[in-house]
């Protein structure tokens, strides 16, 4: 443990190295398994080892907030009736990619680690415009959202 107390900045930081190399990690696995299905087996392979490295990359920033700050916490768990409710009106409404910008990534990854995003603004603030939409309800207790313009 560290002997002194960290610093919201620090821990800013941290928090955003840990978005930047998961995101990062998704578009490069994603454009590999697009590359595989148009028959690029070199690019697939490719993509993939970025991927690798940033997936590595993400796991030592995981390991390195949860020694300095502990478990990331969980949201309050979504009953079943509204989780389904949310996935069918999700269906019938246009992606949120399209409309959103950076805004909707920030917001899933909050979701994923509220108690560590806390410290940062970006992530809070997307959260709170999302967390309402039943395409964000739909999509943020798996935080996978694979924009469909990084292909």
């Amino acid at each position: 443990m560290w002997p002194f107390s960290p610093s919201p900045e620090s821990i800013a930081e941290e928090v955003q190295r840990l978005y930047l190399f998961e995101e990062a990690g998704r578009k490069y696995r994603a454009k590999g398994d697009w590359a595989y299905d148009d028959g690029r087996q070199r690019a697939c392979t490719e993509y993939h080892l970025l991927a690798g490295e940033d997936e590595t990359r993400a796991a030592e920033a995981r390991a390195a907030l949860r020694a300095r700050l502990g478990e990331p916490g969980a949201l309050e768990p979504v009953d079943e009736a509204r989780a389904t409710a949310a996935r069918e009106q999700s269906k019938r409404l246009p992606s949120p990619w399209g409309e959103t910008g950076p805004e909707f990534a920030p917001a899933c990854f909050y979701a994923r680690y509220p108690r560590w995003c806390g410290s940062v603004a970006a992530f809070r603030e997307a959260f709170a415009r999302w967390s309402d939409d039943p395409r964000f309800q739909a999509e943020a207790p798996r935080y996978r959202p694979i924009n469909p313009d990084w292909d």
